[in-house]
Parts: C-alpha cells; structure tokens; sequence
C-alpha cells in the first residue's frame, strides 16, 4: 500500500512539474533569441506543403525550397512556433550577410547624375538629399509629398511625378512603393533609378513623356526606413525585415477576409501613414517591389480565384 501511494505522489509530480519545466525551458529560449534581437531567420522542415496554410498565420515565411521553409519571427511569433513542436535551424540573418564595406562600395559619391553606375546603398541622409533634389531640379514635373513618419520618426516621402505635379486633374493615379520590408533594399534602390530616369527622360524620350502627361505617377522608394537603417542611418548593414516595433508591416494591413488587424496587433505608424495616403488618392493600380524568387501573388493574398479564372495562369 505505501509502494503504491509513493507510486502515486511521484506520477503527480510528474505531470505537474513537466509542463512547468517545459515552459520554463521555452522562456529561457526566447530569453536567449530576443534579449538582443527584435527578429530571428531560421530554417525548419515540414512534411507537407499544406502545412504552410497555418505556418503562414503564425511566422514571416520568406522560402521554401522542397520540405524546407525558411523564415523570420520576432519573439511573440516564435513562442508560437515553439508550441507546434516543429525542430529548427538557426541562420545568419540576412542583413548582415554582406560586410559593410561591400554594402557601401561607391558610397563616397555625393549626388546621383543621370546616367551614372549607381552602384551602392545611399545613407539615409542621402536618400532624402536624393528625393529632395528631385524634386527641386526638375519642379515643373516633380513634387516631393512627406506621407508620415516611421515608429523611429524617420520621414517617409514620396515623389508625383505628372506634367501637372502642383494639380489634382482628372487622370490615372498610379503608386509605386517598395522595401516594405527593411533587409529587401533592392527595390529601394530601383525606385530611385526609376524617379530619376523619369525626369531625365521627359521631353527626349516619347514613350516617358507621353506616361507624365497622362498619367500621375507616385513613387516611394523606401517603405520601411527603420528596418533598412536598424543598423543606423549610415549603413543598411544590418537591415531587419520587420520595423523598430519587431512587427512584420507586410502583415499589419487590414484584410478583407481576415478583418483589420489580421497579425492581432495595432497599425503601425508606417501602416497608417501609408492608409491615409491610399484614402485621399484614387490609384487606379500600384506596386509593392520586395525582393527574392520570383512569385505571382493573387488579390491581397486571400483569394485566388481571381488568378485560377484567368486565361494561361496556374497556382
């Protein structure tokens, strides 16, 4: 009798003290990731691709190559990920896989001329030199437009580029945005390309000066700031995806079927900004540029519908 009373207090321990135990492990886990990071890259395998349906509602999926998923997470999301019991692989972040002396190769150049290599990722002071000057070379088509600020209070900004840049008339609005998230600067620095190609080729080449007499063309180069410039205003060394508050902004955006918070958390001062600006235009079409594998993606990646009923398209 006493054998089996031991028997039992000893099973009761158990189921007590394990979850606990498990738990307290999981908060030593995080502790460990995140005292120092707002964003981790890892890597993990699952046994089919169907999995990505729930996986995609919890972290940052960025690839997936065959059974191997590659993502981001910031501490919340991972605590979740820990609860599927999946097992996983730390990876070097993406943003510091190039030294800064890579990253900044070309950078002693003070202006961008038309026609130039441009062949480095501007300062952050630069940038905005950049937009500045566009706007004030070329203000007969150019209007420099500030539509808010980051967490970090940087300025987001964005170019109108229109032969009537200081009139709201009756023509196509169009809204060209990139670098959403911060360690995807490839777009940042086509969108600069693009502003200034436009420019110069207003009035020499018809086929750009037929698109600025007809059309009004915004372009934001650059939607996260804070995450391009984790790594501080002078090097995009660094990048993180998600912005200063550790929140994936490609995620913070309201859903037509999941509702207006579907990451569950509150709009970002970069979501709102960029909310504002869609309420007071009419774009009739844009553009969100990310970097990566090439992928076609169906109306606020909720349906696909649309796609499947198109001629010559599969998903």
């Amino acid at each position: 009798m006493k054998t089996n009373y031991t028997i039992l207090i000893t099973l009761m321990f158990v189921i007590l003290f394990s979850p606990a135990h498990a738990q307290k492990n999981k908060q030593q886990t995080l502790d460990d990731l995140f005292n120092n990071n707002k964003e981790i890259y890892f890597s993990f395998q699952i046994f089919d691709r169907s999995e990505i349906q729930v996986l995609t509602k919890i972290i940052s999926i960025d690839n997936v190559k065959g059974n191997e998923v590659f993502a981001y997470a910031n501490r919340n999301e991972f605590s979740h990920f820990l609860d599927l019991g999946y097992n996983y692989t730390l990876l070097q972040h993406p943003g510091t896989l190039l030294n800064r002396s890579d990253l900044k190769r070309g950078g002693g150049r003070k202006s961008m001329n038309s026609g130039t290599v441009w062949d480095f990722y501007p300062t952050f002071e630069q940038y905005v030199s950049y937009m500045q000057g566009f706007a004030a070379n070329h203000p007969a088509i150019c209007r420099l437009d500030t539509l808010g600020y980051s967490t970090d209070r940087r300025i987001l900004l964005a170019v109108k580029l229109s032969d009537s840049v200081n009139v709201n008339r009756a023509k196509p609005e169009f809204f060209y945005t990139s670098t959403m998230h911060g360690d995807e600067p490839v777009g940042y620095i086509l969108m600069l390309h693009l502003i200034d190609s436009l420019l110069s080729g207003y009035g020499t080449v018809p086929r750009i000066t037929n698109l600025l007499n007809n059309y009004q063309i915004y372009i934001n180069p650059l939607a996260n700031p804070d995450g391009t410039y984790a790594g501080g205003d002078s090097t995009v060394y660094g990048a993180t995806r998600y912005n200063a508050n550790g929140v994936d902004l490609n995620r913070n955006n309201p859903d037509p079927q999941a509702g207006p918070h579907p990451d569950e958390l509150p709009w970002q001062d970069e979501t709102k900004a960029f909310m504002h600006c869609d309420s007071v235009h009419h774009f009739v079409m844009s553009a969100n540029f990310h970097t990566g594998d090439e992928v076609v993606n169906y109306p606020w990646d909720t349906w696909n519908k649309f796609i499947q009923m198109m001629p010559g398209f599969s998903l």
